[in-house]
């Protein structure tokens, strides 16, 4: 419950402020694609650039589509969020 109550209020607490945008939401070993309505962003990670989402072993043109629909996956996210 405490803590809880902590992450509430350092939330409460960002709302008067700018984004920090150097704030990390993820872990290193996180491999998803996410927006962020608070920054307006697209946190695209490293990671997911390997297999299913990408494969050097496949035509490019799959990798692009791949990638391409990951993209536009969570730029929607900007209009439903």
């Amino acid at each position: 419950m405490l803590v809880q109550r902590f992450q509430k209020e350092q939330n409460l607490k960002k709302l008067d402020q700018r984004p920090n945008m150097e704030e990390w939401t993820m872990t290193p070993v996180d491999v998803n694609a996410y927006y962020t309505p608070s920054k307006n962003m697209i946190v695209f990670p490293a990671g997911i650039l390997q297999t299913p989402f990408f494969d050097p072993n496949i035509p490019i043109s799959l990798n692009f589509g791949s990638i391409a629909s990951i993209i536009g996956h969570e730029l929607i996210h900007a209009f439903d969020a």
